[in-house]
């Protein structure tokens, strides 16, 4: 949470650069101090662990935060998760603050030979014009990249299941902040996209991947949409998901936090007046 402190403080930049958020006056003014609605878009066919998961990691934030949990039609099942899941349809005009899409766990598959890919384009298209910033999980992650910026990787994924070690590339980026150097993550599938293109790609930005050089986690220059390659809280497919032992909190509460609550970050018109990380 951000501190209030006089404009003129004379230690203000050493606060700064140890770390200390600091919020000016006319800031402070600008905070809504309401609940912050958050759209889960469940793209894993009723999975109620998939969902849980991200519920689990928005509720350890100390934010006053309302989810509301939506399935695309042709996806729309029962589940037995935490809340029930209500119909998306791009003629809703309710206002969200911030949308999380979910991995699909069990899919390895190409994001455009979905049986959904229609739908799911229409998703992405309505977020990004009526939501201020989302966080892609995974597959919806794969492909939001392959429709909003073209990349896609010319063949399946691979499955991997196994504990893979991470690293930060961009150690300044406020998203990481918290986080070790080195850090694991359980990769499921490995998805064969192009790291130079990713690179290369205007508007995009790498900020971690797995030692072995393959991207994790990316962002857009405008910090409205953040791309984890893999679903952070491991395995959803178990009987407990595990986030309390790994850097997914600390992601998740960061970019609830620094892209999302301050008013610095994201203000009403979206637009990004602050250099932040």
């Amino acid at each position: 949470m951000p501190l209030i402190v006089p404009e003129d403080l004379s230690t203000r930049w050493i606060l700064e650069a140890d770390g200390v958020f600091l919020l000016d006056r006319a800031g402070a003014v600008r905070q809504e101090c309401r609940p912050l609605r958050i759209l889960v878009l469940d793209l894993d066919g009723g999975s109620a662990a998939t969902v849980d998961g991200v519920l689990a990691l928005l509720s350890l934030s100390p934010l006053q935060i309302e989810p509301v949990v939506a399935t695309l039609p042709g996806m729309h099942e029962s589940r037995s998760g935490v809340l029930p899941s209500r119909q998306w349809n791009p003629q809703w005009t309710e206002h969200f603050d911030a949308a999380v899409l979910t991995d699909r766990s069990g899919d390895g598959g190409q994001a455009h030979r979905s049986l959904w890919w229609d739908e799911i384009r229409d998703a992405l298209d309505w977020l990004a014009e009526h939501v201020g910033t989302r966080l892609h999980l995974g597959w919806s992650a794969a492909a939001a990249l392959a429709h909003v910026h073209g990349i896609e990787s010319p063949e399946r994924a691979a499955r991997v299941d196994a504990r893979v070690l991470h690293r930060v590339v961009r150690r300044q980026s406020y998203l990481l902040r918290g986080v070790d150097e080195e850090f694991p993550v359980q990769v499921g599938w490995q998805r064969r996209l192009p790291r130079d293109f990713l690179l290369d790609a205007p508007g995009l930005e790498l900020l971690a991947e797995s030692t072995a050089g393959d991207p994790y986690l990316l962002r857009t220059w405008d910090r409205r949409s953040l791309y984890a390659l893999q679903q952070p809280f491991g395995d959803a497919t178990g009987s407990t998901v595990r986030v309390g032992a790994s850097h997914a909190s600390l992601l998740v509460g960061n970019w609830l936090n620094y892209y999302l609550y301050q008013p610095a970050s994201l203000p009403r018109d979206g637009r990004v007046h602050s250099p932040l990380g």
